[in-house]
């Protein structure tokens, strides 16, 4: 009795199983809605850091001070006047025609613009001399005129704080650590 020498496999089962060796199969690490989802994550967190490096946000400066009495007021002006002593940091940020958004006491709101900023920052004594205003800190002064629609002999005296807007930064900067990486 001779032997075949034919094997115990199909030919056809062959071809396959040696056509599915050759195919390339990826391990699947991780499943298709998960790695949409982390695509999805990516695309908004670099939209996201693209806003906040072209978007800016406006910078200000706060200071106080009063409404100057008839007496005090410089003859150029018209209306009333107040006097604004600002931290000697802002010192070169507050100009004249600047935009002062202002609360005069308690009940009156109003836009006002700087009409002078005195040269250099007042010491205590300086600012107590000129305007018999007690500050605690050197300041910078400026004169802001307050419109017709406040009467100087009504309002003398009472007390004023103001929001001056000196500029814009990126909202990027605003980050700690960040601002110094980016140079804003």
């Amino acid at each position: 009795m001779a032997m075949s020498k034919k094997g115990i496999f199909r030919n056809k089962a062959l071809k396959y199983y040696a056509q599915s060796q050759e195919r390339d199969i990826l391990p699947r690490f991780v499943a298709p809605p998960v790695f949409l989802f982390l695509w999805i994550l990516l695309t908004l967190l670099l939209a996201s850091t693209v806003l906040a490096w072209l978007a800016h946000v406006p910078t200000s400066v706060t200071g106080s001070g009063v409404v100057l009495e008839q007496k005090k007021v410089p003859s150029n002006s018209s209306g009333a006047v107040a006097v604004l002593f600002f931290p000697a940091t802002s010192s070169g940020l507050v100009r004249p025609g600047q935009v002062v958004q202002m609360q005069i006491g308690t009940s009156v709101s109003r836009t006002a613009t700087v009409v002078e900023v005195e040269p250099g920052v007042k010491s205590p004594s300086e600012v107590r001399e000129m305007y018999a205003q007690v500050v605690a800190e050197p300041s910078v002064v400026a004169l802001i005129s307050l419109g017709p629609g406040i009467s100087t002999q009504t309002y003398a005296g009472a007390l004023v704080h103001a929001l001056v807007q000196v500029g814009h930064q990126r909202i990027l900067s605003l980050l700690p650590g960040i601002g110094q990486w980016i140079g804003a």
